[in-house]
């Protein structure tokens, strides 16, 4: 069995590919392949250009087939990646070749904590009046490329602000309730824009019950 490691970020598209040869003396075909999800398309081609034909392997003359394996895509669930391809061919000693296909999907940026920001009860001119949310690109390769642009909140007595922190790729977004909050519960959500071209937006929940200020 052959083998793929895939690293990329979710929505993007990762590509690999493997050459097939035999030592047999019958003309060495694909029958068809098995691909294990949506996200992984497989194809193949008989290599026609002598230069690209893997050298000192398989019988002399005999046919050699690239597979290339292109994975990836908005369909691409977060998370490991274990999956097979399998193969089909002609092949009389080996009928069936797989590829197993490893590595994993990272999330483009997190936003921590994950649940949202409940602020409990809390007062204005309290400490815990003041959240913090940080937001961490997942891009390892060009992380300054990602910037947190605005942000915005559904709930009038939650103020944000967004601060870059010394790594690049990191922000942290600030909630804070205002001064004049009357009490009472308040919920909404906090809408996080980004430069991310596959999610430019990110909505978190936030929640606060409001209790008077003590004189």
């Amino acid at each position: 069995a052959g083998q793929m490691r895939f690293n990329f970020l979710q929505g993007d598209v990762e590509s690999q590919s493997i050459v097939l040869y035999s030592e047999e003396t019958e003309p060495f075909e694909i029958v068809r392949i098995e691909s294990p999800r949506e996200w992984v398309k497989v194809e193949h081609a008989k290599i026609t250009d002598e230069a690209q034909l893997a050298k000192n392997v398989g019988r002399p003359g005999q046919a050699q087939h690239r597979i290339t394996v292109t994975a990836g895509g908005p369909d691409a669930k977060l998370g490991p990646v274990v999956e097979k391809v399998k193969i089909v061919t002609n092949s009389r000693h080996q009928p069936e070749y797989i590829v197993n296909l490893y590595g994993v999907v990272r999330p483009r940026y997190r936003v921590e904590p994950l649940g949202g920001v409940n602020f409990g009860e809390v007062a204005p001119n309290e400490p815990a009046a003041t959240r913090s949310l940080l937001v961490r690109t997942g891009n390892m390769k060009d992380p300054a490329s990602f910037a947190v642009t605005k942000v915005e909140s559904s709930v009038p007595a939650v103020k944000t602000e967004i601060r870059p922190l010394a790594n690049k790729g990191e922000y942290e977004v600030t909630l804070h309730l205002d001064e004049k909050a009357k009490p009472g519960d308040l919920a909404g959500e906090v809408k996080i824009y980004t430069t991310d071209d596959v999610i430019p937006v990110t909505t978190v929940p936030v929640k606060v019950k409001v209790k008077a200020v003590q004189q």
